[in-house]
């Protein structure tokens, strides 16, 4: 599940250490420093990865609250996509990285703090019900294991000419 973290610069070492917990329990975290590659017009992917996202997970500070700039604009695009949704739907996600207090904008998103001892688990929490509206149940991006019993899409011959048509 595609989970953009929308965060201010001088938070990255918290949402970096964010991103590694939700990666390790099988989200698709989308951090700028990890997708944007040398080249590429950032404000048009930013945009781009919020309206792909399956949720948006907004990471506040004392800082970023009362921070001027992109942080804003990018709050702005989550608002933006979270109108498309259906009314319930959870896909923006307020997350308090330490006391602060939530923007006005935000505050009809009830929202966890990461400093509390069940905050971080509230959030997988409600990833996996956003994950459940979307596919019933299935908020990891690995799709469920095929049983030995169940038959293959293709056998391992079919696999094999593909390979060798295909030059691999």
């Amino acid at each position: 599940m595609r989970v953009f973290l929308c965060h201010s610069s001088g938070d990255k070492p918290p949402v970096r250490d964010l991103c590694r917990k939700l990666a390790a329990d099988g989200f698709d975290p989308w951090l700028d420093e990890q997708q944007l590659l040398p080249g590429q017009d950032w404000s048009n992917e930013i945009v781009n990865a919020i309206h792909q996202a399956h949720a948006v997970v907004i990471c506040l500070s004392r800082a970023s609250v009362s921070k001027e700039g992109y942080l804003q604009r990018e709050v702005k695009y989550a608002l933006d996509a979270v109108e498309e949704k259906p009314e319930g739907t959870i896909f923006l996600i307020p997350v308090k990285l330490e006391e602060c207090d939530i923007p006005q904008r935000l505050s009809r998103w009830q929202w966890t703090s990461l400093f509390e001892p069940d905050g971080y688990q509230r959030l997988v929490t409600a990833l996996r019900r956003r994950a459940e509206g979307l596919w019933g149940g299935t908020a990891v991006r690995n799709p469920p294991r095929r049983l030995r019993s169940e038959k293959a899409a293709i056998t391992t011959n079919q696999a094999k000419v593909m390979m060798i048509k295909n030059n691999y």
